[in-house]
Parts: C-alpha cells; sequence; structure tokens
C-alpha cells in the first residue's frame, strides 16, 4: 500500500475530525444495508481556485460495486447544487484504478505535481471541466 508508511491510526482521526469541521467541507458516508460504514468521500469548496475532491475511501470488499461512483456524483450534485461548475482532485501516483475510475467519470489527467502532506509521493492531478454530467448522468462502466 502506497500510503502505509504515511498513516498513523490515532493522527488520522484527528486530522479527520478537523477536516470535517472545516466551513467548506463536503463529507459523505455510504453505508450498507445494515447501516456499517462501508466508504466515504471528502471534498473542500474552498480549495484554491476550484473545489476539490480530497479523498474518496471504499471498504476494500465494497471496490467495484458502484459505491465510489455514487460518492463521486453526489458531491458533483452537492457541488452544482452550490452553484460551482469545476471540480479536481490528486489521485496517488501510481494508483490506476482510480485514475481509470475518474477517467470514466469523464476526468482529464491534467498533470503531476508533488503531494503536501508527504515528501516523495506525487499526485496526478484530474479534473472536470464541467460536473453537469458527472452530477447526474448514468454511470457507465463501459466507457
Amino acid at each position: 500500500m502506497v500510503l502505509a508508511p504515511f498513516l498513523d491510526l490515532d493522527q488520522s482521526l484527528a486530522e479527520m475530525r478537523e477536516s470535517t469541521a472545516r466551513p467548506d467541507a463536503v463529507f459523505l458516508v455510504a453505508e450498507d444495508a445494515a447501516g456499517a460504514v462501508i466508504g466515504f468521500a471528502l471534498a473542500y469548496l474552498d480549495h484554491g481556485m476550484e473545489p476539490w475532491l480530497e479523498s474518496v475511501h471504499l471498504a476494500g470488499e465494497h471496490r467495484g460495486q458502484g459505491v465510489g461512483t455514487a460518492l463521486v456524483r453526489k458531491v458533483a450534485a452537492v457541488f452544482v447544487s452550490r452553484g460551482y461548475r469545476t471540480m479536481s482532485l490528486g489521485v496517488v501516483k501510481g494508483n490506476a484504478g482510480a485514475g481509470r475510475l475518474y477517467s470514466r467519470l469523464g476526468a482529464t489527467l491534467v498533470g503531476v505535481e508533488p503531494a503536501e502532506w508527504a515528501a516523495g509521493v506525487d499526485h496526478e492531478i484530474y479534473r472536470w471541466a464541467d460536473l453537469a454530467q458527472l452530477a447526474q448522468g448514468p454511470y457507465n462502466p463501459a466507457r
């Protein structure tokens, strides 16, 4: 796992509490039929020039079932409802699965830059120039 050296449970929980308390934060949680948390998305409205999808995380056994897609679409819908049209995100370089997902959902790879949170880690930057279709269009896994 690329992120393993940077993870400390106590520090991660403290950072998550702080991040979700930001006034510009959009924090969405996905649950299974029994109400157990299976994933989440965290995004910020005021991140530089445009909204930023900070993270989408899913429990491993729930990947590939459309949960991540639903979370990304819901974040896009929230942004559109608040008057925003674009969104960007950074994917840890080497996370090809995430890159494929965002590309299928209409994002364009626009560059690579160093991650602010870890020396030696790069982000591939993806961007949606128009969130309208993402916010309301159907998911097409064949795309």
